[in-house]
Order: structure tokens, then C-alpha cells, then sequence
């Protein structure tokens, strides 16, 4: 379709649909696509992931009755759900509703969500829920030698190393991390992997703090994330309170770190606090400089914490129980 950032799939009767955070063009030109498809492969299920996916799938369903649908949302998107609400946001709200509605199944990533969604879309079942699991791979690429090159003096210095690894807003408070790495001194040191809007003001304040211990690499590829990650010690994660979406987050980068064996540090978000106290896999404070001695401090049995539960991960559980779902809505 001339778009990377759109995925199309049809085949035995099944259309996939993925559409990811676009231009408003590109975004145009992947509902032609997907209605024109729609007009000429004969399908039984339609399957959308997330907002993006709503306007083409209602009007897909205006036009046919007769398909299946299954609907994914990765996020709460709805009024209060979210710290701001646009008129773009209302626009892609009105249509997930709708096609929320005429679902046969709808997934989502967490179990309170599973609750706040029932209640509001007025919904006779709880989605299913099928938590937001993600395993890196500790494959090195070029592009992961290369940063280790290009930053020999960073990672030979005997430090521990925290590490973010994200997208780079103010809300993720990251440059409250820099500062608190910043004054507990040479014996740690931070690794930001990750851009965003916030981006260059973190390179501006790294660059006045003038300390060799902190650095941004930029992004990175999901399938080259791990390896780098391997070299750190303890990752950080934040999500605001503010907004039902920051509050019952389901974040996968607990499931990132964990898999490449780091211990975590979190601020006091509901969520976040539940899951590393409930597995001991971290600390969760809004007090920075005291997560990162106390993590540092118990790092042993952190560490051991967060192998036993990356180990009990079964991701395959989730997948079949999916595709279960699946076979039971297409014999409805």
C-alpha cells in the first residue's frame, strides 16, 4: 500500500487489520484500502487493533452484515480516560464506540480495564483479557555493536547502570531520573534508549550536566532492544496517576525488562506498585534516589525475583486462549 506504518493482511478468509499512528493521508489512503479490500475478498472475520482501526471496520460493517468482528484496544479511550481529551480524540471515540458495540468479541490489556470498559460501553460480557506480554530477544545487531562502540568509556565504567527504555515525554519525568543519577554519583550511571517530543530537551540537559555517565542513544528497533538492555543493571518506568489510561496502565515494559533480567524502579502508580511489590521485582517509590539505593541494596534477590517471574511467563497460555475465542466467535 505504500505506507509502513499500515499493515494489510488477507488470506483463508480472514482480513487482519493493523493501523499504527499515521498521517492524516496515510491514515485516508488505509480506509480506501481496507474498504476496497473489503469490496473484493470474501472474508468471515474482521479483526481491529485499536482506534485507528474503528472508522474503516464501521463502515466495512454499514456495508456487510454478515462477518464477524473482533476488536483489540490497547487503550482506555474514552472522556476522563486520558489527561487531555482533543477533538481528534472524540472524533476516533464516536467511531470505537460504535464498532465496540457491534463486536462480537473485544479484547483488552488489563483486568480493571476489562471492568471500566464493561461499564461504560454498556457491554453484556467483560473483554477478554489478554495481558500486554512482550519478550525481547538478547540478539545482538549492527546496530547494537555499533552504540557500544561509539560509547566504550560509558559501558567499561564499573557503575550500576539504570536504564529507561521508552518514549521520551515530560510525563515519564525522565529528567527527574537524570537528576537523581546525577547527584548520587560515579558509582551509577543512566542509559536512555528511546525518543520523543521531549527528546532534544534531554540531550540539552545531559549536555549541561557535562557527566560521561549519562547517555541518550536515540531509538531502537524492537527486535535490537534487548541486547542493549542486557547491559544494564536496574530498568526505570513511570506512568502519571492522572487519567484512567495512566492509572490502570497495562505496561509491557515491565514484561521487557524482566525478560532480560533487570530488577525494576517505578513511581507509586497504582498498577506499576501492584505488580513489582506483588512479585518483589522491584521498588516503588516517588522518592528516585531511594528506589534506585534500595533496588541496589537487595539487588540479589531482586534479581532472583525477576528471573522466577519471567520464567512463570507463559505467553503461549495467552495465544491459545485467543485463538480459542476466535474459533468460538466464527461458530456463533
Amino acid at each position: 500500500m505504500g505506507n509502513q506504518e499500515t499493515e494489510l493482511y488477507s488470506k483463508n478468509n480472514i482480513v487482519i487489520m493493523n493501523a499504527g499512528k499515521t498521517s492524516i493521508s496515510n491514515y485516508l489512503s488505509y480506509v480506501k484500502a481496507v474498504i476496497r479490500i473489503s469490496k473484493s475478498e470474501q472474508f468471515d472475520l474482521v479483526y481491529g487493533h485499536d482506534f485507528y482501526s474503528a472508522l474503516p471496520m464501521f463502515m466495512m460493517k454499514l456495508k456487510r452484515k454478515t462477518f464477524k468482528l473482533i476488536y483489540d484496544a490497547h487503550e482506555l479511550y474514552f472522556p476522563n480516560s486520558q489527561e487531555f481529551f482533543s477533538m481528534r480524540d472524540y472524533f476516533f471515540y464516536f467511531f470505537e464506540k460504535k464498532i465496540i458495540k457491534k463486536s462480537d468479541l473485544v479484547i483488552c490489556a488489563q483486568e480493571k480495564r476489562s471492568e471500566i470498559m464493561k461499564k461504560h460501553y454498556e457491554l453484556k460480557e467483560y473483554p477478554l483479557v489478554v495481558e500486554n506480554i512482550s519478550i525481547l530477544s538478547d540478539r545482538e545487531s549492527d546496530k547494537t555493536r555499533q552504540i557500544l562502540s561509539d560509547n566504550k568509556y560509558f559501558f567499561s565504567t564499573e557503575a550500576t547502570c539504570i536504564v529507561y527504555a521508552g518514549v521520551v515525554t515530560k510525563s515519564r519525568r525522565i529528567d527527574k531520573l537524570i537528576d537523581a543519577v546525577n547527584e548520587l554519583g560515579e558509582s551509577y550511571k543512566l542509559l536512555i534508549v528511546g525518543e520523543g517530543d521531549y527528546y532534544g530537551a534531554l540531550l540539552e540537559k545531559i549536555e549541561k550536566l557535562n557527566n560521561k555517565n549519562i547517555i541518550a542513544v536515540g531509538s531502537m528497533a524492537y527486535n535490537e532492544l534487548g541486547a542493549l538492555l542486557k547491559k544494564g543493571d536496574v530498568g526505570y518506568l513511570y506512568y502519571p496517576n492522572e487519567g484512567l489510561n495512566n492509572k490502570y496502565c497495562a505496561p509491557n515494559k515491565i514484561y521487557e525488562y524482566v525478560s532480560v533480567g533487570l530488577p525494576i524502579i517505578c513511581n507509586e502508580n497504582i498498577t506499576l506498585k501492584n505488580i513489582v511489590e506483588d512479585k518483589q521485582i522491584g521498588v516503588s517509590s516517588d522518592d528516585i534516589k531511594k528506589a534506585i539505593k534500595l533496588v541496589v541494596q537487595n539487588h540479589e534477590i531482586f534479581k532472583k525475583n525477576t528471573i522466577e517471574f519471567n520464567n512463570s511467563i507463559v505467553k503461549s497460555s495467552d495465544e491459545k486462549n485467543v485463538i480459542s475465542y476466535i474459533n468460538e466467535v466464527l461458530t456463533r
